[in-house]
């Protein structure tokens, strides 16, 4: 077990991030916070209470954990207390809609707890009777892709009988009620020393990528990734292992002072350049493009909080303003950004949605999917007309509104070259449509009048 603190600095609040107080108001530090997969609308977050200096955060004994969600996009956000065991710890929390979470923590007693509700946070059920008890078992993280399917990942934790000690991975079918573990034959072994970090996991489509740390000599290990739902594992050697993913083979891997990219699932990872002088705190990358977001943080009571944001893979930076300090950055599929304030010194916590997404944010890749996309017209009253090569696989196209919302979604069949849209009963604005193939996407824009 590795408790990682994810921090992002809110930006300038006019331009970037819009702040909410949590009703019941509290003060606490956001630890995890996850957007559902079915829903960008549908956030949910967990806390916990800290002791803070000007340098460290050292948790307290606390009684409860507070969760907070909001099903309106972050306009308004609720709190409800979480209890389990004695003197709870969260490692991470993942949303499914607006009445379904999971939770995975470990209490004082290093009891290991999956508690899941199904009606908003009122009441939490425990669902991991027999597993995680062995005397090195510790929950890392959970991860739900829908309300059956799921994945658990822990420490290493030898099978009995087994002379291999592998990670301790889960995988469920319906809904919690049973636990699979996956055999050590598909995962590696374990490495000397080498244990997984709590919320250190990001997951795109069917894929998850967790990191570890060698403990012994106090660096990152590896990188684990699985295309499958984690059913089968690889893993990578990297200097760092904090990951962040736009699409299914594009991610970034940072730590305090390394920065890599990998354009092929994590399989290989090379150094770009790294912010230099800066106390790293979070990076996130934003889906399907080369953005990168980056918060540093210097003293936890003054500062100073910055924020900078890399258009082009870490090759050049930028400071795009300074502000209050806040953590668990994560942006959803069609682009809306979600963050929770790290426990404050002098005022209830904050939750915060990215509410300025220039255009340009969207950067296609260069990937062989469509090698020209034609709309005709850009400005339309009844319908768009599109022409593109013909497709080499099946695609979906979707179409998302100005705030992101999407409005349509189709499956392409291999083989295609056009596609017409009725837009006649689209409000005036304007539209974004995405075609995706295997991972890879490609965007064009109109407008309707």
């Amino acid at each position: 077990m590795w408790i990682t603190l994810f921090t992002l600095l809110n930006t300038d609040l006019n331009a970037q991030w819009k702040a909410s107080v949590p009703l019941p108001v509290d003060t606490f530090g956001v630890y995890d916070l996850s957007i559902s997969p079915a829903n960008s609308n549908v956030v949910w977050a967990i806390g916990t209470k800290w002791f803070v200096d000007s340098i460290d955060y050292l948790p307290l004994s606390n009684p409860y954990l507070p969760v907070t969600r909001t099903t309106d996009g972050g306009q308004s956000w609720s709190t409800t207390n979480l209890s389990f065991g004695y003197l709870p710890f969260p490692s991470n929390i993942t949303a499914i809609d607006e009445n379904k979470a999971w939770v995975a923590g470990v209490d004082a007693n290093t009891n290991n707890f999956l508690m899941a509700t199904y009606n908003g946070g009122i009441t939490w059920d425990r669902y991991n009777d027999g597993i995680y008890i062995f005397p090195t078992s510790y929950i890392n993280e959970v991860y739900f892709w829908d309300v059956n399917n799921g994945v658990a990942i822990g420490d290493p934790a030898k099978i009995p009988g087994d002379t291999l000690q592998t990670f301790e991975i889960y995988t469920t079918s319906n809904k919690g009620k049973s636990w699979n573990r996956v055999p050590p034959q598909n995962m590696p072994t374990r490495l000397p020393n080498e244990l997984g970090g709590t919320a250190f996991y990001s997951a795109v489509g069917d894929h998850i990528w967790f990191g570890t740390i060698d403990f012994g000599l106090g660096r990152h290990s590896r990188v684990f990734h699985s295309a499958d739902r984690g059913y089968h594992w690889t893993a990578v050697l990297t200097e760092a292992t904090q990951t962040s993913f736009a699409d299914i083979g594009n991610g970034i891997a940072y730590s305090s002072k390394k920065l890599l990219r990998t354009t092929d699932s994590g399989n290989t990872w090379s150094e770009i350049p790294m912010l230099t002088g800066k106390n790293i705190n979070t990076m996130a990358l934003i889906p399907d493009s080369l953005f990168i977001i980056a918060s540093t943080r210097e003293n936890n009571y003054s500062g100073p909080f910055e924020t900078y944001l890399s258009k082009d893979w870490g090759q050049s930076w930028k400071k795009i303003g300074s502000g209050e300090l806040a953590g668990s950055i994560r942006f959803s599929a069609d682009g809306k950004g979600y963050a929770g304030e790290w426990q404050p010194v002098d005022h209830a916590t904050r939750m915060y949605t990215y509410n300025y997404i220039p255009d340009t944010v969207i950067t296609q890749f260069n990937k062989p999917l469509i090698e020209k996309m034609i709309l005709s017209p850009t400005i339309a009253h009844d319908e768009v007309n599109i022409v593109f090569l013909p497709l080499s696989e099946d695609a979906t196209l979707e179409i998302y509104d100005i705030s992101g919302n999407k409005v349509y979604g189709e499956c392409l069949v291999k083989g295609n070259a056009t596609y017409t849209i009725d837009c006649s009963q689209y409000a005036a604005g304007n539209y974004s449509i995405r075609i995706r193939q295997d991972g890879k996407l490609v965007i064009g824009k109109f407008i309707k009048l």
